[in-house]
């Protein structure tokens, strides 16, 4: 292996930390895209996009923030990510906000198409790659 390979190991569970502590979905998503940016930008040093992806959430005080900039924040009892427009005092204006919401059941009248999360993909496409977890929570086939 090459020292950019022994690296990647790392840079996955900055990911894996990412989604499985971050409680903002929409943060965690753009994270995880800020964290592709970054690689792309040095992608013979995944270890620096490691390091670097762990300091890409700051918190700062509301007057701290400015036009342009990306927040994520708790208002009204719900979780909002967006791009500051404008700042007035504690009021934020916030463009392209995407609402984190946690629904424990709903009803929705469906449209004709839905896409559905495959979480055997691995069993269904490379069956010869499926092997028995240490755990037993799946086996192979």
């Amino acid at each position: 292996m090459t020292f950019k390979e022994t690296e990647y190991p790392g840079l996955l569970g900055e990911i894996r930390r990412i989604a499985e502590t971050e409680r903002d979905p929409a943060l965690a998503l753009e994270r995880i895209r800020e964290l592709i940016l970054i690689e792309n930008r040095i992608p013979l040093y995944p270890g620096l996009v490691t390091l670097v992806g762990q300091s890409l959430v700051e918190e700062v005080s509301v007057s701290d923030l400015s036009p342009g900039d990306t927040v994520s924040l708790d208002a009204d009892g719900r979780t909002l990510l967006g791009i500051v427009a404008e700042r007035k005092g504690r009021s934020l204006l916030l463009k392209n906000a995407v609402l984190s919401e946690h629904i424990p059941q709903t009803r929705v009248d469906a449209p004709e198409k839905a896409r559905r999360l495959n979480r055997n993909a691995l069993e269904t496409s490379w069956p010869s790659l499926v092997f028995q977890r240490r755990s037993g929570k799946r086996a192979a086939r």
